[in-house]
């Protein structure tokens, strides 16, 4: 599992989301970011993400949210919608 941020110095998070998942589709990509952007959320989906966490939730539901991704299930910040 690859966790990245969307907010990196020389290649963006998302793209470098497609890149990976391109290169090794079975590794799972968990953005993590403190963005509450639905729209990076959807763009970040769309390069087939596996996750996508808000830092602000991080000390309590990492753990969950990788085993979550494990799974082979998609997981979404609650702090998104909420």
């Amino acid at each position: 599992m690859v966790i990245i941020d969307i907010n990196m110095p020389r290649l963006r998070g998302l793209e470098a989301t497609k890149f990976i998942k391109e290169l090794y589709p079975d590794i799972k990509v968990l953005v993590l970011t403190m963005n509450k952007s639905k729209k990076l959320l959807y763009q970040a989906i769309n390069n087939v993400a596996n996750g996508y966490l808000l830092k602000e939730d991080a000390n309590d539901i990492l753990h969950s949210t990788i085993r979550t991704i494990r799974l082979d299930k998609t997981f979404i910040s609650p702090l998104i919608f909420g």
